[in-house]
């Protein structure tokens, strides 16, 4: 019986370690893309500055 309890013991930590891996992940993807979003930002402005001058 001790070595069951071990072994879900241990089952239960690498379910911890998991999702807290997951969480991470989600996170960081997260922060991903808002960076990506304020980098399509700044292109689009540059773009409209670059066309705004040409036209001019």
């Amino acid at each position: 019986m001790a070595i069951i309890k071990n072994e879900v013991k241990e089952m239960d930590k690498i379910t911890v370690n998991y999702l807290e891996m997951y969480l991470n992940h989600i996170e960081g993807y997260k922060q991903y893309k808002k960076e990506k979003a304020n980098r399509v930002m700044v292109i689009k402005e540059i773009q409209e500055t670059e066309v705004t001058a040409i036209q001019a």
